[in-house]
C-alpha cells in the first residue's frame, strides 16, 4: 500500500530554504522576518520503491540550526494527501508564558491524519520551553535547545468535518 510521507523542518534562519528530492512537494513555508527562524513542510506519496531506497536527501542553501521530523501516515488519501494547511502570523514582540498557539482549524475527510507543529523562538539561548498539544492529539516529538524550540503532535484517523480551533500551549520552564 502507499503511505503519505510528511517532513516538517524548523530552523534558526528564515533565509534558509530546504529543497526536497524529486517527487516531493513543498507546502507551507513560514519565515518570521529579520533573519530569525522559520519552518516549512514537504510531502510525498510513497511507493513500494521508496521503501527499498530507505533514505531521501534534502538539501539546504546554507548551514543553520534545524530540527526535522518525517511522519508516515498509512491509510489516508494518496491522491491529495495535503488538502489544507495553515499557519499563524509570527508574533513580532515578546510574549509572556504561558502562550497559546491557536490555528482556526481544518476540515479533514474521514480517517485522515492531522499534524500540528508549534515553533517558538526563545528569548535567550538558555530559555527552555515545554509544549502541550491540543486536546486529543498525541505528542510525537518535542525539542528545546539553544534558540530553537518546537513540538509536533498528530491526531490519526479523525472523523470527517471541521475541527474547530486547534490550540496548544507553550510554557517556559527555564529562563
Amino acid at each position: 500500500s502507499e503511505d503519505d510521507l510528511l517532513i516538517l523542518v524548523t530552523h534558526s534562519d528564515d533565509d534558509l530554504t530546504i529543497t526536497p528530492p524529486a517527487g516531493w512537494t513543498t507546502g507551507l513555508r513560514i519565515a518570521t522576518g529579520g533573519s530569525q527562524y522559520g519552518l516549512q513542510y514537504s510531502w510525498k506519496v510513497a511507493s513500494a520503491a521508496d521503501a527499498i531506497a530507505a533514505d531521501f536527501t534534502f538539501t539546504r542553501n546554507f548551514s543553520a540550526a534545524m530540527r526535522s521530523y518525517i511522519c508516515c501516515f498509512t491509510g489516508n488519501d494518496t491522491t491529495t494527501p495535503i488538502r489544507e494547511h495553515q499557519g499563524t502570523a509570527p508574533l513580532s514582540t515578546a510574549a509572556a508564558s504561558p502562550l497559546s498557539i491557536a490555528l482556526t482549524g481544518v476540515t479533514p475527510s474521514a480517517n485522515d491524519a492531522i499534524a500540528f507543529l508549534a515553533h517558538i523562538r526563545p528569548g535567550t539561548s538558555t530559555d527552555r520551553w515545554d509544549f502541550t498539544a491540543p486536546g486529543s492529539y498525541t505528542d510525537r516529538a518535542e525539542f528545546s535547545v539553544n534558540l530553537l524550540s518546537g513540538s509536533l503532535a498528530t491526531r490519526d484517523n479523525v472523523s470527517a468535518g471541521a475541527t474547530g480551533t486547534l490550540t496548544g500551549t507553550v510554557t517556559i520552564t527555564t529562563g
